[in-house]
């Protein structure tokens, strides 16, 4: 993407982080992994930031940054821990970088509530590619797998450059058809065009050549 930053492109006047943190309206605690997102609230004064990044909201980076997100998850993971409140029964995994993927959220957590055995649900694409990133995952099994890596990889940071696999190898995980263009996602600006998100001058001028 040449340097932009995904979480402040906008679709429809909202920044890609405001629609993923509103997807997520039922959950008890919500942890932001990646960089400082004021800037993304910043572009829209008329949006009111409290509605968003309110106290449920915790904002952490993953060691090393830019570390792949197994460390993400990890960093994520001990976030929630900082907060010392109960801890989740599940944990959903969003991409920052898919506008429309608010009506998948229901649908993986009620594929994990009707599929006990399952440790995780991940969402299948129109191509039948799993998306581990637009997934739900049960907490105890997921903690387990995070300790089994964090013990078979060498200090000082044992979960970088992972690949997702070496996570959902190591669980019972089924999937989901995903709704439609629910899991398309932000990779290239011709993606950014046909998903109808369009760069601001600021976002145009911070593009690294």
């Amino acid at each position: 993407m040449g340097g932009v930053q995904k979480f402040a492109l906008q679709l429809d006047g909202v920044t890609l982080l405001e629609r993923t943190l509103a997807s997520l309206g039922v959950a008890r605690s919500i942890v932001i992994v990646g960089d400082a997102p004021q800037h993304a609230l910043e572009h829209n004064p008329a949006h009111t930031p409290e509605h968003i990044l309110d106290t449920r909201v915790s904002v952490t980076r993953e060691h090393p940054a830019y570390g792949g997100p197994v460390a993400a998850i990890g960093a994520g993971i001990a976030a929630l821990d900082a907060r010392r409140e109960p801890d989740p029964d599940a944990v959903l995994l969003l991409a920052v970088d898919m506008p429309h993927v608010a009506p998948l959220v229901p649908e993986l957590l009620a594929a994990l509530a009707a599929r006990p055995e399952a440790d995780a649900v991940l969402a299948l694409d129109e191509t039948q590619r799993l998306q581990p990133l637009a997934a739900v995952y049960r907490t105890v099994p997921l903690r387990r797998v995070l300790e089994e890596l964090a013990t078979e990889h060498p200090a000082p940071h044992p979960l970088a450059s992972l690949p997702l696999r070496a996570i959902t190898a190591k669980m019972v995980v089924e999937t989901i058809a995903a709704p439609p263009e629910s899991t398309a996602d932000v990779d290239t600006l011709d993606d950014a065009a046909r998903l109808g998100i369009t760069l601001s001058l600021d976002q145009q001028g911070g593009r690294t050549p």
